[in-house]
């Protein structure tokens, strides 16, 4: 046991082995996935803006999502002008 450590290495394999049962199923492993993604799109410091922004790129089509990212990108890699 190392120093600090509240489970022993036996307690400790116990409870993964009762983990692994619970969420063995197909089911169990969706509902955790679908509550971990609502926590995430409820969290408290997440703006409305990006809320807003996630919904419309949820909405958008494909070519659009990459006409976006590529004026990102030409943004962000533009040469330093001098002045």
């Amino acid at each position: 046991m190392r120093l600090g450590s509240k489970h022993t290495p036996e307690m400790r394999a116990a409870l993964g082995q009762k983990m692994r049962a619970v969420h063995s199923s197909p089911e169990a492993r969706e509902l955790i996935s679908q509550r971990t993604k609502e926590g995430l799109q409820n969290a408290p410091g997440l703006s409305r803006e990006l809320r807003a922004l996630r919904a419309y790129w949820k909405l958008a089509e494909p070519a659009v999502r990459k006409r976006f990212i590529q004026e990102i990108f030409d943004a962000a890699f533009e040469p330093r002008r001098r002045r």
